[in-house]
């Protein structure tokens, strides 16, 4: 048996599933497609249905695919690393997969904004959520559950371990696609929620930090740390309208953050408003300042901290 595969086989009830599943009519009815690659082959076919965005239509279709190159015999593309990671799959340890860098992907993390107060908060929240949904791979029930404490970088490589499995992220030259920073600068800001606890001095510094550029510094070969306390805390919890993080951090679901994925693949980045930061207030070291209780914004003067804002930089 050679190493050819089939991407198109005559599908039982081929109409209704070109209907369900977005196949294109060259993959209907018995046409073929080989290739030596079945990572091509599949993502050909994502790129070109713009299906790529639609995990549990990928996956449908994958699932019919897979069944009829088993049946001849062929190899199964879905069993491929790469194809699992698109997918939001377990890839094996031992078997990552290679970084996948689609046109979409590459779109998002281009607009998708890092600093500017709100629409920073929620751009670092967005970057780190789809390097390691994409390419890394993590399952979203992985995402949800994930702490800090299980993410290490070494050498810029940022890499994610967990009982059922290991998934990395690999830096790229280009600071604004670089996946590891991407993690990197999101990282900050939880561990400001936790030390800080301080909705404004987290405000003050992602407002004052410069945009990324292709000459920006790679902050995933900083030597800064985080705090011990933070490893504790997950790496997504919500953000309310008003860019507040919740009191003690929840972390978000695996539907929502799914769902966050889907619309940003598909291109809606959500414009965030823009609110005005007083600096003073993130600064005053003398007068406590309310922190924002839950999803609601809403503050309290029973629940209060001393602002610590000075010198603070993310970048």
């Amino acid at each position: 048996m050679s190493e050819k595969i089939l991407v198109g086989i005559a599908l039982p009830a081929a109409g209704h599933l070109h209907r369900l599943l977005g196949y294109p009519s060259w993959m209907i009815v018995g046409q073929r497609v080989t290739s030596t690659d079945p990572e091509r082959a599949l993502f050909r076919w994502w790129h070109k249905t713009g299906a790529m965005g639609d995990v549990a239509m990928s996956g449908d279709a994958v699932a019919a695919i897979d069944h009829h190159h088993a049946a001849g015999k062929f190899i199964k593309p879905g069993e491929s690393p790469a194809v699992r990671a698109a997918l939001g799959r377990p890839v094996l340890t031992g078997a990552p997969a290679r970084p996948v860098m689609t046109d979409q992907l590459a779109a998002a993390l281009h607009g998708l904004r890092s600093h500017g107060w709100t629409q920073g908060m929620f751009g670092r929240r967005d970057r780190c959520l789809l390097v390691l949904s994409h390419p890394a791979g993590l399952p979203y029930k992985h995402l949800a559950s994930s702490t800090v404490g299980e993410i290490t970088l070494v050498d810029g490589v940022a890499t994610v371990t967990s009982p059922t499995g290991a998934w990395t992220v690999t830096p790229d030259d280009n600071p604004i696609l670089c996946g590891s920073c991407a993690v990197t600068r999101w990282l900050r800001i939880v561990d400001l929620a936790v030390t800080k606890i301080n909705t404004a001095v987290i405000a003050d510094a992602i407002d004052k930090s410069e945009a990324v550029r292709v000459e920006s510094p790679h902050l995933c070969r900083s030597t800064k740390t985080l705090d011990e306390a933070t490893a504790e805390v997950p790496v997504f919890p919500p953000i309310d309208q008003w860019g507040a993080l919740p009191i003690p951090l929840v972390p978000m679901t695996p539907h929502s953050l799914s769902g966050r994925v889907r619309d940003l693949l598909a291109g809606d980045l959500r414009a965030h408003r823009h609110l005005p930061v007083d600096r003073d207030e993130a600064a005053d070291t003398d007068n406590p300042i309310p922190v924002p209780l839950g999803l609601s914004g809403g503050y309290t003067a029973s629940t209060t901290v001393r602002g610590h804002g000075r010198g603070i930089e993310l970048t």
